[in-house]
């Protein structure tokens, strides 16, 4: 299976997961923050922001549950909880810096589906293959 092959290369090469997880949070942060007129149009789809919001962040639940071995229930509340937190803290500086952008709760509805996608898709099959 894909999957269980996916696994085994992240377990082969956990720095370089470390390493693409602390990018993606960077790429995150970027992306949310630079001005929304600098950001590639989306040609007319409606609410495609959401989609990309859900992307980066069950990407990003998916990555840091791997990378960090959550498989403590108390432990992948809090790495969740943590993530769910990153993205409210960008959000919020959204609002506040002066790059055109607002905050918006529907962005961060779609940044915590993506989060718990990630964590059903890690529930179900990724922690069925243990991670050293």
């Amino acid at each position: 299976m894909v999957l269980e092959k996916v696994i085994r290369l992240a377990n082969k090469h956990l720095l370089l997961v470390r390493t693409l997880t602390i990018v993606w949070v960077l790429i995150i942060a970027v992306l949310c923050i630079i001005p929304q007129e600098d950001l590639p149009k989306a040609g007319g789809i409606p609410h495609f922001d959401k989609f990309v919001h859900f992307v980066l962040y069950f990407i990003l639940a998916v990555l840091s549950l791997v990378v960090f071995h959550a498989s403590r229930p108390s432990a992948k509340i809090f790495l969740l909880l943590s993530i769910f937190i990153f993205s409210l803290f960008i959000e919020v500086m959204q609002g506040i810096l002066p790059f055109g952008r607002t905050f918006s709760g529907t962005d961060l509805l779609a940044n915590l589906s993506g989060i718990l996608a990630g964590l059903l898709l890690f529930q179900r099959k990724i922690n069925t293959y243990p991670v050293k």
